[in-house]
Parts: structure tokens; sequence; C-alpha cells
């Protein structure tokens, strides 16, 4: 699997997690990519009062996103970003 490919099916199954998270959940998730040190960055996008839900109590839940992200796809370096 390619960089390319693993960013876009890291996409698809942080897509899949937050809408498993709450389905009235209004985010996008899009991804950069940076080849010269094999990392993707997965760029989460959601109003502002809904992102107590993506990121939870004292950030249980984001770091649970992270956790399974970088277990699903070892291979590669994939950080999570937030924006509103």
């Amino acid at each position: 699997m390619d960089l390319n490919q693993a960013a876009s099916a890291a996409t698809q199954t942080l897509n899949y997690l937050l809408t498993s998270i709450s389905a009235d959940l209004d985010h996008s998730v899009s991804s950069t990519v940076d080849e010269s040190i094999n990392a993707i960055t997965l760029i989460i996008s959601a109003p502002t009062e809904q992102l107590g839900q993506i990121i939870g109590k004292e950030g249980k839940i984001i770091k649970s996103l992270r956790t399974i992200i970088s277990l699903a796809y070892p291979t590669f370096r994939i950080n999570l970003q937030i924006n509103n």
C-alpha cells in the first residue's frame, strides 16, 4: 500500500469512526500527504458546538481515535488535526 492509498483508506476509516460516535455529527475529514517523512495528516472539520463530542472528556475520544488509526496503519505516521 502506498502513501496515497493509505491516506484515502485512513480518511474513510476516520469518517466511519466519527459517524459511529454520533450519527448527528456534522463533520468532514480531509487528508494531506507529506511523502518526504512518510506522514499523513488527517484534518477533522466540525462546528464548534460539536467539538466536545469529538474530543471527549479529558480528550479520551480523540486519543482513542489516534490510537485506532495508528494501529490500523502502523507503517505510516498519521497525525490528527481538528479544525472548526
